[in-house]
């Protein structure tokens, strides 16, 4: 997992936590704020906990959003390519996420979890009557509080976050930058806690402020309707016959009290009386509202007015009496205002003691600040002082002796180093002579490595031999100036050639040494044997008794009879010969093998014999060149040489051309690791062609 998608899968992990204490905490606190019947608890929780659920499917993609550029931005650390993107702007991007989202949180989740929800309730105040404007109106406060309490706590959760997670890599890496100039914040302390104070006081007092007002209207509602309840049913109780009295004369008699409006309907629906000649009630209505018991009052929203009710004993006749809210009087409004102007006072009082107490922590830090700035431009004179006796006072006598401490050891650091610059000279002096003394030692040797080349490569044929009717070529590269590779033609007369092609182990000069010496011991044994099997028996027999330790030769030998295109094959270790026919487009690897020269004694070699017919061709080589490595370090191997073959020109420079070609290609640019030597025989159907 990527370091971004882990920071994802966390930041998403703490943000789900968050909804669900939420949750936890939001319920119990709607069952003391709203007591409402079970369907007024289904539309308060369902839109609550749709609203936490809309959070969170936003949080997946915000979150996605703002992590983006930081991902495109910070992968390259990991790669290796951090000289691809600018870090100041990465860390940068890192420094901003906390704010990013604390204000994700504050306005996402307030809108989701407070305003959608609220509307939602307003709308069923209109439809179902469940709720009330007022009730809507703290719903949408107590949430909105609480989404700003979790985007508090997510700011410094955050912070936390991108230096356990984002920030060890650079400063591992040594890519944050030094100077205090590119690492101040946008938002200083001061800022941060009275941000704090107000966000963490301010909403608290509008929301006990909001629910105490209305608790109080609630129950100054229900002290005013239980009266005209109680009033109705006083009516209702005094009997049909004083009800139906001549033109209601004991109705008309009856005193206003606080101005209400007093009616009189009959089981039909009908308005047999009312005290004033404007009807503000609707009879339809309030005939479906009256149906549930015999007496009782409720608040009617449209038309703001308290209204009781209460049947006759023998219900035939309602008594109804209905009151507008703002004709109510009542000391509980006095109380209110009281509340509001108590809240103020409490609001003006957190953002008091907010900017006190900013002031005095930031000012505390700014002298921390300013002090650390003096030590790091070489003030040691510097000291703080604190009139508290707080955590600041204990920090600020740590920090005085701390400096007194750095001030002891620059002076020491002085004295030691007051004669460095000159013992850095002269040691400078002496690294320079001696620099120069081994540049010149490198210099003879790589002269003398060179003048051993050259004496190496007089060990070797400087061209093949031109016989007719025959083309021969040989190629060699050591890895290093010298090398123990080795070619040769040997004339043995009566119309034969031998030809060897062989591999000293090992590299440099001790392989030099020894193929100049194999050289040398090859022309004794194949002149005096007459078959290429007892020329290596004699040769390994000769090179047992001086070869060094963990040393041997490995060498292919042949003796080519020109006349009877015949060349008879011995094999002491070498790699396997390939016989080409560029007309029939076969290659086919010689079975020929054998124990390596020096190793052992007494050893015999097998032979074969191999008829060449015009165009075919021989070719011998050492294993440098299957054993040629491209970047990934796979060798060029058997297989693909024997492909090459198979589409060999038919002239035998281009077939050594594209061998060579081929393993440049292969291995990429990157250093030979072994030598390469490669002979090639060729019969041709005509005679004379001249030889190179």
């Amino acid at each position: 997992m990527s370091v971004v998608k882990r920071f994802f899968a966390i930041e998403i992990k703490q943000t789900i936590l968050g909804l669900i204490t939420l949750l936890i905490i939001g319920i119990p606190t709607y069952i003391v704020i709203f007591p409402s019947s079970p369907e007024g608890y289904w539309h308060l929780f369902s839109g609550f906990v749709t609203g936490l659920l809309l959070a969170a499917l936003s949080d997946f993609y915000l979150v996605g959003r703002l992590l983006k550029p930081i991902g495109i931005g910070f992968e390259p650390v990991l790669d290796g390519q951090c000289n691809q993107f600018d870090d100041i702007n990465t860390i940068s991007l890192l420094k901003k996420l906390p704010i990013l989202f604390f204000l994700r949180i504050l306005f996402g989740h307030t809108i989701f979890v407070a305003v959608i929800p609220g509307i939602y309730l307003l709308y069923q105040t209109k439809v179902t009557h469940v709720f009330s404007l007022g009730e809507a109106t703290i719903f949408v406060l107590v949430n909105a509080y609480l989404c700003i309490g979790h985007a508090l706590v997510k700011i410094f959760l955050a912070q936390t976050l991108v230096r356990r997670i984002f920030l060890p890599f650079f400063q591992l890496a040594g890519r944050l930058p030094a100077n205090a100039e590119a690492n101040r914040l946008r938002i200083n302390i001061r800022q941060k806690i009275m941000l704090a104070f107000l966000l963490l006081g301010i909403p608290p007092l509008l929301v006990i402020t909001s629910i105490s007002w209305y608790k109080l209207d609630l129950a100054d509602r229900e002290k005013t309707g239980n009266y005209l309840a109680a009033s109705a049913l006083d009516l209702a109780m005094a009997g049909e016959s004083i009800l139906r009295q001549e033109n209601y004369r004991y109705l008309r008699t009856l005193p206003t009290t606080m101005n209400r409006h007093l009616l009189l309907i009959d089981k039909n629906n009908n308005l047999l009386y009312s005290n004033r000649k404007v009807k503000i009630i609707d009879l339809q209505r309030l005939a479906k509202e009256v149906q549930k018991k015999e007496y009782g009052w409720f608040y009617w929203e449209d038309i703001s007015a308290l209204v009781g009710y209460a049947w006759t004993p023998s219900g035939e006749a309602l008594v109804v009496q209905a009151i507008h809210t703002s004709e109510v009087v009542s000391s509980i409004k006095y109380i209110q205002w009281v509340i509001f102007l108590l809240a103020g006072i409490g609001i003006l009082n957190a953002a008091t003691v907010g900017f006190l107490t900013s002031k005095y922590l930031s000012e505390s830090i700014r002298l921390l600040v300013e002090g650390m700035k003096n030590v790091r431009e070489g003030d040691f004179t510097t000291k703080l002082y604190y009139t508290s006796t707080d955590e600041f006072a204990v920090l600020g006598t740590g920090f005085n002796e701390m400096v007194q401490g750095l001030a002891g050891r620059e002076a020491a650091i002085q004295e030691l180093t007051a004669g460095l610059e000159d013992k850095v000279r002269r040691r400078t002096a002496e690294l320079e002579q001696a620099y120069n003394e081994l540049k010149l030692a490198q210099q003879i040797i790589a002269d003398e490595l060179e003048l051993a080349r050259l004496v190496q490569q007089s060990f070797l044929p400087e061209k093949p031999p031109l016989v007719a009717g025959w083309t021969m070529r040989a190629w060699a590269s050591p890895a290093k100036e010298v090398g123990g590779d080795l070619y040769d033609f040997i004339p043995l007369g009566d119309g034969k050639i031998g030809v060897a092609v062989g591999d000293v182990a090992g590299k440099s000069v001790p392989a030099a040494l020894m193929m100049a010496v194999s050289i040398s011991i090859l022309h004794t044994a194949a002149k005096g044997h007459p078959s290429p099997g007892q020329a290596l028996m004699r040769l390994n027999q000769l090179l047992k008794r001086m070869m060094p330790p963990r040393m041997f030769l490995t060498m292919t030998y042949a003796i080519l009879d020109i006349r009877e295109h015949r060349c008879r094959i011995a094999n002491a270790g070498g790699p396997a010969p390939l016989l080409i026919n560029p007309l029939t487009g076969t290659a086919n690897y010689l079975d020929i093998t054998g124990f390596p020269l020096g190793v052992f004694s007494d050893i015999e070699y097998d032979e074969i014999d191999v008829y060449l017919k015009p165009s075919e061709m021989l070719l011998f080589y050492s294993d440098g060149l299957v054993e040629a490595t491209d970047q990934k370090g796979d060798f060029f191997g058997f297989p693909r040489l024997e492909e090459l073959a198979r589409s060999a020109p038919r002239e035998l420079d281009l077939l050594i051309d594209l061998l060579l070609n081929e393993v440049a290609a292969y291995t990429g640019g990157s250093a030979q690791y072994d030598d390469i030597t490669m002979v090639a025989i060729q019969s041709k159907a005509e005679h004379g062609e001249e030889n190179q």
